[in-house]
């Protein structure tokens, strides 16, 4: 039935609904009481929070040019406060204390400063509870009124998630639901100790740490390392700094560019000629060893005359168009004569002579090579010495740029820690100012104290509702599927369709529905 779907009227849409409505009621209800008994068995969830105040001080900062403003102060503190928080020394402080008091009674007092724990204990916890730090960290967030990105508030809470441990309260002997909602609650207060704790045992930290720093004056010495190394490159620059050596230094820093100026350019002009030179000298002896070996030739008519010759010398050139004239004669004369007919005698003579003259002209060419190489390797001696001075004159600049540069390395560096220092000192002075007097932090509200039998999650009516919208797609899903897999004639509808005629009259089922009437 390719087509069944293509052309479904309201009248078949309902009698597929009608025909399977048990069916898929049958399945909401089943998928809404999943639901609810998955909801009503999964663990509680309760939640507790803690709102604090950050009070700033309003202490400046005397070396800062400009005071800094409450705004940024405050955005500054609550970024600040957010990583100490969410550290490992404050989440396992409290999850220590959390376990030291696993009662239903809760000490009235906060903790003391004696009572909290070293860095190695807590080191030593987190090492071994690495898994349920994680877990913790989830459930534990700090919420500014503007969200997370929002940190220009002066107020801020620390919120505290926290489920149901039906073993450990069988353990216990109590509610896992009143567990629950009492563990966030003081899971909540202990991290707010943990974290006042903290943030004092900072402040006092920083402020030790001002008071040495400014008392050893580094900035003084780092201002005079400074000063020293800035001094030093002027001196060199007033002495140096001319010529070529300033063309370099330029293009030094300015990345290169690769622009040759003065002495550099003229090197390397020099190099250039002078490989040309060695090129044109090397080819040269190379020819007049050829013609050498040719002239060692005990018989004349042996005599070969390299191309390079053949190309640069006119004489040598008609002499040899010459001799291979007179070769192709004597070829056609010599199978038709003896070696005594006056006509190949006299064609050997002339042939001999051209030989000899060939001879003569290419020992002459020899000489002019001989007067080639001397003028060339005197040309050569000479540049190779003016390249010598130059690349001397050259390493003395390139001694110069690297004195240059490192003098400016000194430089940048000394400025870099004067800056790093300043910045220190800025911050410790800062730091001092606000030594007596911080940024006040105090809460406003004690952790919320959630009741048992209001959890935050999982929430009834809306899983409830989520599994209801669930069940009906599920049924109507089910009932269209089952009706196209459903090949049998149910209708007048479907009868017309199969049959390809018009129904006439339909007798209806006596205590039946009635599908349609003619």
């Amino acid at each position: 039935m390719p087509d069944k779907y293509a052309s479904r009227t309201l009248r078949e849409i309902i009698r597929v609904v009608a025909s399977r409505f048990i069916s898929m009621a049958l399945i909401i209800i089943l998928v809404i009481a999943a639901v609810a008994v998955t909801t009503y068995l999964a663990p509680k969830w309760y939640r507790s929070e803690v709102e604090l105040h950050a009070k700033p001080s309003g202490v400046t900062n005397p070396l800062e040019y400009e005071p800094t403003s409450t705004r940024d102060e405050v955005s500054l503190f609550v970024r600040t406060q957010r990583q100490i928080i969410m550290s490992d020394y404050v989440l396992a402080s409290a999850l220590m204390r959390l376990a030291e008091r696993p009662s239903s009674k809760r000490p009235s007092k906060a903790p003391s400063k004696q009572a909290w724990y070293a860095n190695e204990k807590i080191g030593d916890y987190v090492s071994a509870n690495g898994k349920f730090m994680r877990q913790v960290r989830k459930r534990v967030s700090v919420v500014t009124p503007g969200g997370p990105d929002a940190t220009f508030t002066q107020t801020f809470k620390i919120r505290v998630d926290w489920p149901e441990q039906r073993e450990e309260a069988e353990r216990l002997g109590v509610s896992p639901t009143v567990l629950a909602a009492r563990r966030a609650n003081e899971l909540a207060q202990n991290i707010t100790d943990a974290y006042l704790m903290r943030y004092t045992q900072l402040e006092v930290q920083a402020t030790k740490q001002a008071e040495q720093f400014l008392q050893q004056k580094v900035l003084v010495a780092a201002e005079a390392s400074r000063n020293l190394a800035s001094t030093a490159l002027q001196d060199f620059i007033a002495s140096n700094l001319k010529g070529d050596l300033l063309h370099v230094i330029n293009m030094v820093g300015k990345g290169g560019g690769g622009i040759e100026t003065g002495v550099a350019s003229l090197a390397r002009q020099t190099r250039g000629t002078l490989a040309k030179i060695e090129e044109q000298l090397a080819t040269t002896v190379a020819l007049r060893s050829t013609i050498e070996n040719e002239l060692k030739r005990q018989n004349v008519l042996d005599l070969v005359v390299p191309d390079a010759v053949l190309k640069s010398n006119p004489p040598i050139v008609k002499l040899h168009e010459r001799i291979v004239l007179l070769k192709l004669q004597l070829n056609e004369l010599t199978p038709k004569y003896t070696d005594d007919h006056q006509e190949l005698r006299y064609l050997k003579a002339e042939l001999l002579e051209a030989y000899n003259d060939l001879r003569d002209h290419l020992n002459k060419h020899r000489t002019r090579l001989d007067q080639e190489v001397f003028v060339l390797r005197a040309r050569g001696a000479v540049l190779s010495e003016r390249l010598n001075q130059d690349q001397m004159v050259l390493d003395e600049l390139a001694q110069k740029v690297a004195a240059y540069q490192r003098l400016q390395s000194d430089v940048n560096m000394t400025q870099t820690i004067y800056e790093e220092e300043k910045k220190r000192v800025v911050s410790a002075a800062t730091a001092a100012g606000l030594a007596d007097k911080h940024v006040l932090v105090s809460v406003l509200d004690a952790p919320s104290k959630p009741s048992a039998s209001d959890p935050r999650r999982p929430i009834m009516w809306l899983n409830l509702l989520i599994a209801a919208i669930g069940g009906v797609i599920l049924a109507l899903s089910y009932a269209f599927l089952s009706d196209y897999f459903d090949h049998t004639v149910k209708s007048i509808d479907d009868a017309e369709r199969h049959l390809g005629v018009p129904v006439l009259v339909s007798v209806p089922k006596l205590g039946g529905r009635i599908v349609r009437t003619r």
